[in-house]
C-alpha cells in the first residue's frame, strides 16, 4: 500500500525503508536496496556484500547503472566484464542478466529502470512511490525479474573471467 506522501515531487532519503535480501534469489551474499519510483522509472540504490552472486533474470525495459563504490563482474547474456566505481552500464530490456561481486569490498550502485521495477514479490513493501493521487488511481506497467535457473552461468563465468587473465 503506497503511503501518502506530503508532497509527491519530493522525498527525504531518510523516508524510504532499506530491503535487505538474502536467499535463493542468489547463490551466495546479500543485497541492500532502497527504492523510489514514479510511474514511469524506477531509482534504485543498491549495496552488494563481497562474495553476492546473483542468479541470472531479466526483466522488461532497460537498465542504466552507475557504479559510486567497490567493483564486481557484471555478465549479460555471453558477454561479461568488471565494472568498478565510475563506470556506466546498460542492460537492454529482456536480456539475461547477473553479478558477482568476488572482491573483498562491498560494490554500491545507483540503477534506472524503466518501467518502474516494483513486480517482485515483496518489492513494492520497501519501495516508495512519489506518486500524485491521479497517478495512483490510474495505475501504470511495473517491471519484475524472470529467473532462467537452466542458464549455464557457470560456463559464461569460466569463459569470460579466464579471458580476463
Amino acid at each position: 500500500m503506497q503511503a501518502k506522501l506530503e508532497n509527491p515531487y519530493l522525498l527525504r532519503a531518510e523516508n524510504v525503508p532499506l530491503d535487505h535480501i538474502t536467499g535463493d534469489v542468489y547463490k551466495a551474499g546479500w543485497r541492500d536496496a532502497r527504492v523510489v519510483y514514479s510511474p514511469n522509472a524506477s531509482i534504485m540504490i543498491t549495496t552488494r556484500s563481497p562474495g553476492y552472486h546473483s542468479r541470472a533474470s531479466a526483466h522488461e525495459g532497460d537498465e542504466l547503472d552507475y557504479v559510486t563504490e567497490g567493483e564486481m563482474w557484471l555478465f549479460i547474456e555471453d558477454t561479461g566484464f568488471i565494472v568498478r566505481a565510475g563506470d556506466f552500464v546498460r542492460i537492454p530490456g529482456g536480456k539475461m542478466h547477473w553479478a558477482w561481486n568476488n572482491s573483498d569490498k562491498p560494490c554500491t550502485m545507483v540503477h534506472i529502470h524503466t518501467p518502474p521495477f516494483i513486480g517482485n514479490p515483496g518489492a513494492a513493501d520497501t519501495a516508495v512511490g512519489m506518486l500524485t493521487e491521479a497517478e495512483v488511481r490510474n495505475g501504470f506497467p511495473i517491471a519484475k525479474d524472470v529467473f532462467d535457473h537452466e542458464l549455464d552461468t557457470e560456463a559464461v563465468e569460466r569463459r569470460v573471467m579466464g579471458a580476463a587473465g
